[in-house]
């Protein structure tokens, strides 16, 4: 039984394992024939990477009355269910004590409703940082974040940062 039957599956001999013709090989001289559901499927992942880039930008331009259009009302962040309100505070207050914060998107996986990212920044934190004494020294650090959607906005975030790195340049 396939679960999906209109989709073929071919092996690494060119032959397909439900026995009926590969993908590309369906009569087509303009190239393969891409089934509804990949085409589908490929344009909710470009379209959700493109709104997570819009949501990253939102967050270089300090747009903080815009970020209500990509962060749901009762956002939960490693956990706790911060809302919109607390979700804007703590970006508020990151950027208050970084003031060149900028967020550049390094790695990026999108499996709707889900994003990966790993974030870059190079930055200098004005006083402690994670805990740690920055003092104003130029850092260089990563965050690996993941992102639920739910009604087309951010609904969970799970966000790791490197503590490790900035401790070596300290």
């Amino acid at each position: 039984m396939q679960i999906f039957p209109d989709r073929t599956i071919g092996d690494a001999g060119g032959r397909s394992l439900s026995g009926q013709e590969p993908l590309g090989n369906q009569g087509s001289s303009d190239g393969p024939v891409i089934p509804a559901w990949a085409r589908a499927t490929a344009v909710i992942k470009t379209s959700l990477s493109d709104y997570y880039r819009d949501y990253i930008a939102c967050l270089n331009r300090r747009d903080w009355p815009k970020l209500s259009r990509f962060v749901h009302d009762e956002v939960i962040h490693n956990g706790r269910r911060i809302g919109l309100a607390g979700y804007r505070a703590m970006l508020e207050r990151d950027v208050g004590e970084i003031p060149d914060l900028y967020f550049s998107i390094e790695l990026m996986v999108s499996d709707p409703p889900y994003i990966a990212s790993r974030l870059g920044f190079e930055c200098t934190p004005k006083g402690n940082f994670l805990g740690l004494p920055v003092n104003g020294k130029r850092i260089t650090f990563a965050e690996n974040v993941f992102y639920k959607f739910r009604d087309d906005k951010i609904d969970q975030v799970w966000s790791v940062i490197d503590r490790a790195a900035i401790e070596a340049q300290l």
